[in-house]
């Protein structure tokens, strides 16, 4: 049987989908022909053109990416439920021993995968919209002050980052609205600092890690995963794929130390950083 990637039990990869740079007509009906009936009704229920064309690779980002590391399952045959928040995962007797999270906004779409329950959020910084009074609804106090006190530039910075560690959080945890966002907050520090303060009423989980950066400059994201402090280290991981037709290598950017219970770490994630992206033309498809 063929080898699929390696996921040792301290690890989670990212993998990065440039979603907008994906138009080969071919590609994108082979991603159509491999959709469940449900996700096909979802599909169609989109009414613009740009969503739906998300939704379609956002589909197939997962299913192969999951065959990445099960190859002996064909990005076709994989089946999804969820849990009773509906946060989504792999349906029982598949693969057990996989969770994932995917997010996406305007350009890009990433996935989350690992052995362990992990959240994963991401931000376009560009995208026009009223975020203040989103902080000033949902934000806990002390969040909201200190988006407040900064100034235009620093506000909408700090807003999309802890916009963005509170959704991580929420969805690692798997309990989607019934979590209210001022019910747990985050205290940052100075950019790129180690640690952060962080603390949530209704946690029976303990500590947590957490991981907070930028790509291609525009966009934030966020990583969350329980964890104890006496516990093994994480490492994290970032590739870029376009499914079906591309990945390219999965390379190490942190690794979460064990003194830390809940680590936040900045940094540049250079390997993606590239201006665009090339697809290579092929008669048919595969997955990788």
């Amino acid at each position: 049987m063929e080898r699929g990637l390696s996921l040792p039990a301290g690890e989670i990869q990212i993998w990065v989908c440039r979603d907008e740079a994906i138009d080969d007509p071919q590609l994108l009906r082979y991603y159509e022909s491999m959709l469940c009936a449900a996700e096909r009704e979802r599909l169609a229920q989109f009414h613009f053109a740009r969503h739906r064309h998300q939704y379609l690779v956002t589909r197939a980002l997962v299913r192969h990416v999951l065959s990445l590391y099960r190859p002996d399952i064909g990005p076709g045959l994989w089946r999804f439920g969820s849990n009773a928040h509906g946060k989504p995962e792999i349906a029982p007797g598949l693969e057990p021993a996989l969770r994932f999270n995917v997010s996406h906004t305007d350009g890009l779409v990433v996935m989350a995968i690992s052995r362990q329950e992990v959240g994963i959020d991401v931000e376009n910084t560009r995208r026009e919209g009223e975020w203040l009074p989103v902080a000033q609804r949902f934000f806990a106090p002390v969040e909201w002050q200190d988006v407040q006190q900064r100034d235009l530039a620093q506000r909408q910075r700090r807003f999309f980052e802890l916009w963005t560690l509170k959704e991580a959080y929420v969805k690692a945890r798997g309990t989607g609205l019934s979590l209210a966002f001022d019910s747990f907050a985050f205290r940052l520090g100075r950019p790129c600092a180690e640690t952060l303060e962080f603390s949530a009423m209704d946690d029976c989980q303990g500590h947590w890690r957490f991981w907070s950066g930028r790509l291609l400059d525009q966009f934030c994201l966020a990583l969350a995963a329980p964890g104890r402090v006496q516990g093994p280290g994480l490492s994290l991981s970032v590739g870029e794929i376009v499914p079906g037709v591309e990945i390219r290598d999965i390379h190490c950017v942190c690794h979460w130390h064990d003194r830390f219970a809940s680590p936040l770490r900045g940094v540049a994630l250079p390997a993606i950083a590239r201006p665009s992206l090339t697809l290579r033309a092929a008669p048919t498809y595969q997955c990788l």
